[in-house]
């Protein structure tokens, strides 16, 4: 929180920079007039201010706390062998970002907007009672990470014979922004910008117990549903560090207040092996408001410059790019109404964008 105060403080006098105050009551057409941050110009032949951009995203997220099955648990007669909270394994998937913009003849300014779509369904993992010689002298089972059943229930006294988990999002979000790209030395460029966010998330999260109990071989399978809408304030900082011939490093940072709605759903059902109907253990819904942070974190290498006789100006980026959604699991457990963890989601970014 210390760095997100002080990264908002700073802000203001990154954006007052673009002419100091002896400056701010001279027109532009004062001989006295000098310009402290010149404004960034491609300088195109018929310049319109249009420009769009396309990224392909090559992500993978986590969310915090989905672990599912615990591992090293004794029989109360034998040593247990060591073991851990089995987590789920991510993979990377691909996503896009779309926007489209406009350059305004007024100091600078633009103003776009950006829509980012990104899936991700990683394989299932499943997770098994290990297998012991008849003579062991250790012992290793299975205890349930979540509640299945009843806040009272003796789930974890159950012999657990699998595990298996899977975890899905679908995640949509659209970025409104206004600022101004200037110069503050000959090779290091500065972009301050402020606007408006908004998102629409999905979350689906399953875990399956095989167990017995007293020779009763039974299943039981809990289904989260997490659908999240939001929206709020966004401001940041992108810098652009020249390197020669076109080429140049960037890093950008953006911070976020979403004022968002959760609406959740849990649901367990038992199914007994030998057949029958199935039983709902419990069915919850919750639904509340709270603010979001979100943290976005980008840098990379990129290159641009004019080509059709400036005609056009052409910007090709490779960076990688980090965001963090604070307490964004909040997924209903039994006797725990606070946030369980934070979706996490990086990969590699990939930018073309054109200027006409």
């Amino acid at each position: 929180m210390k760095l997100i105060t002080l990264f908002l403080g700073l802000l203001p006098f990154s954006l007052l920079s673009a002419s100091s105050p002896s400056d701010f009551f001279k027109g532009e057409d004062s001989p006295e007039y000098r310009v402290i941050t010149p404004q960034v110009d491609y300088e195109l032949r018929n310049d319109i201010g249009l420009f769009f951009s396309a990224d392909y995203l090559y992500w993978t997220a986590r969310t915090d706390g989905l672990g599912y099955v615990f591992s090293g648990f004794g029989d109360g007669s034998l040593d247990a062998i060591k073991g851990k909270l089995h987590q789920l394994n991510n993979d990377y998937e691909s996503g896009f970002k779309a926007d489209a913009g406009y350059r305004f003849d007024h100091d600078g300014w633009d103003i776009f907007a950006e829509y980012t779509w990104f899936f991700i369904n990683p394989k299932k993992n499943e997770t098994g009672t290990p297998l012991l010689p008849s003579n062991a002298t250790v012992s290793s089972r299975l205890a349930a990470a979540w509640d299945i059943g009843a806040p009272t229930s003796m789930l974890s006294l159950s012999n657990i014979l699998r595990a298996k988990a899977n975890w899905d999002l679908h995640f949509h979000v659209a970025d409104l922004e206004i600022g101004r790209n200037y110069e503050t030395a000959p090779n290091l460029h500065l972009r301050p910008f402020f606007g408006l966010k908004g998102t629409y998330q999905i979350q689906n999260y399953r875990v399956l117990y095989e167990k017995e109990r007293n020779n009763v071989f039974t299943s039981d399978t809990m289904t989260i549903r997490q659908e999240t809408t939001g929206y709020g304030l966004r401001a940041g900082l992108k810098t652009t560090w020249l390197c020669g011939a076109g080429f140049s490093l960037y890093g950008n940072m953006a911070l976020s207040g979403l004022w968002s709605q959760f609406d959740l759903s849990r649901k367990t059902k038992e199914v007994f092996t030998t057949g029958g109907t199935p039983l709902t253990l419990n069915h919850i819904n919750n639904n509340f408001h709270t603010i979001t942070p979100v943290i976005e974190l980008g840098i990379g290498l990129k290159w641009a410059g004019n080509f059709y006789d400036d005609g056009y100006h052409l910007l090709i980026q490779l960076g990688w790019e980090e965001q963090v959604w604070m307490s964004q699991n909040q997924f209903t457990r039994f006797n725990e109404e606070t946030s369980h963890g934070d979706l996490i989601l990086q990969g590699l970014t990939a930018k073309l964008r054109i200027d006409f």
